[in-house]
């Protein structure tokens, strides 16, 4: 991270109280504050000296969607949009997430669980130590929402959506879309355009969490507590199984199908690249307790179980509950059909990203992978 978007980020990115009574308008205001400070600090700086435009857009559909788009009929466009309904749905989330897990994962059914994965308060072990209710949802709530804005404005970094049209069109008459919703129809889409979505949504993914975490590193007064990461790894948790569509299979399809990668998998992918960014100096300074492997270890895997389970109580069933839990510390891998995929398509399309890029540092650009890296 800059230091010029350091210094923006103090303020702008202060974690502002919003509880439960506060309305629609007040957690829009606050979004509002932080997507405004996003776009002049990330967006804006990219366009300066171009013909290009950078919009952003509230939408007003009653569903969770984000995205990034640019128009045929106006190329020198680039916008971003989210629905109110998404933000508010983030913000309600993360309001609900503390108070749901210590009421749903609490008693003796859960006690190896967090005998095994002893992270937590060891007064309510299914939330981390130094976080009452009030500091969890504020930073969730909030990093979560930084890093849906940088995910897509680097999709345009990387210029995924006209790539996309040149490599695995899709037929459409639209524009180059990149949609991040609920993936409720996992089979639509070739398995071509699939492997090119997951692959896009990964170096995304792995961009964003570059920022985002410098970012949140900056509003804590140049620390990065570990409270804080755990809830936004909690939060993406919860946002990858939302765009996920809930979906519990226990078998994963042999090659990569519909738009979103499979949760579990997604994030360990995230949490790879995380881990060699905590060993970065640049970053290791935000985080000096990383330098032990095992605490960062901990804390990542106590905070994906919980909010794995708080998902899967809340919106899936006591059957999705109980096939995550007697799953617990068994390794998952990927079909080797689905990695030669992925690895393909991946040495195919990442030079003309590499061409094309336009944002802070190609190295944020999702690395070249072997196949040990994405099984």
């Amino acid at each position: 991270m800059t230091d010029m978007n350091e210094e923006k980020t103090r303020d702008d990115l202060k974690f502002v109280q919003i509880d439960a009574s506060s309305s629609d308008a007040d957690i829009i205001e606050t979004a509002a504050r932080c997507f405004d400070h996003l776009k002049a600090a990330f967006s804006d700086p990219f366009y300066a000296d171009t013909e290009t435009r950078n919009t952003f857009s509230w939408m007003e559909e009653e569903r969770f969607r984000a995205f990034c788009s640019i128009i045929p009929s106006d190329p020198q466009r680039h916008e971003i949009g989210i629905t109110y309904y998404a933000v508010c749905e983030i913000y309600r989330e993360a309001l609900r997430f503390p108070v749901d897990c210590e009421r749903l994962l609490s008693g003796p059914k859960y006690n190896e669980v967090w005998e095994n994965f002893p992270f937590g308060d060891p007064r309510r072990p299914m939330l981390p130590r130094q976080g009452n209710n009030q500091i969890i949802s504020e930073r969730m709530a909030k990093s979560v929402l930084t890093w849906v804005y940088l995910h897509e404005q680097c999709h345009l970094f990387q210029c995924h959506g006209e790539i996309s049209r040149r490599v695995a069109p899709s037929g459409s008459a639209g524009g180059l879309l990149v949609e991040d919703v609920c993936d409720l129809q996992p089979s639509s889409g070739s398995t071509e355009q699939a492997t090119l979505s997951h692959l896009f949504e990964l170096s995304a993914d792995h961009e964003a969490t570059r920022y985002t975490i410098g970012l949140l590193a900056a509003a804590e007064g140049g620390q990065l507590p570990k409270v804080t990461l755990w809830c936004f790894i909690s939060g993406l948790t919860c946002l990858f199984n939302r765009f996920f569509g809930y979906r519990t299979e226990r078998e994963t399809p042999p090659y990569p199908c519909g738009t979103h990668p499979e949760p579990s998998y997604r994030m360990s992918i995230l949490l790879r690249g995380m881990t060699t960014l905590l060993n970065d100096p640049e970053f290791r300074k935000f985080a000096p307790w990383a330098d032990n492997p095992d605490e960062f270890q901990s804390l990542a895997k106590h905070a994906i179980i919980v909010a794995t389970l708080f998902c899967r109580l809340s919106y899936s069933s006591r059957d999705a509950e109980q096939s995550f839990l007697a799953g617990l510390g068994a390794e998952r891998k990927m079909p080797e059909t689905y990695t030669h995929a992925m690895i393909e398509m991946w040495c195919r399309v990442r030079p003309m990203i590499e061409e094309q890029y336009f944002g802070l540092d190609k190295t944020c650009i999702f690395p070249m992978i072997s196949e040990s890296e994405l099984t």
